[in-house]
């Protein structure tokens, strides 16, 4: 890192990137914990879940991870297509360029 604004050009911050790393996991916590409690539990009358609605829970959990966990990869190989087709693009351009 060079501190006089020359050199390597710079992405974002260590501390923006966990930041924003925080953001998503809270809000996928959030969207989890309200998908589930609709899905699972009846009433708030006890201080416990019952052994019905724990398990509902158990399952719900897992599947919504699941679920973002397969999401996260589609959009990583997405990602990965995408950065091939750029980069064969550019190197299309640069052909095209060195032609008299």
């Amino acid at each position: 890192m060079n501190f006089f604004g020359s050199g390597e050009p710079q992405g974002p911050s260590v501390l923006a990137v966990a930041k924003v790393e925080a953001e998503v996991m809270t809000d996928m916590f959030n969207k989890m914990v309200t998908s589930c409690s609709k899905k699972c539990v009846v009433r708030y009358t006890e201080g416990d879940l019952n052994v019905g609605e724990m398990a509902c829970v158990d399952r719900c959990v897992g599947k919504y991870l699941q679920a973002q966990e397969k999401v996260g990869d589609c959009l990583r190989k997405f990602e990965e297509q995408m950065k091939a087709q750029e980069a064969a693009n550019a190197q299309f351009q640069n052909a095209q360029n060195r032609r008299p």
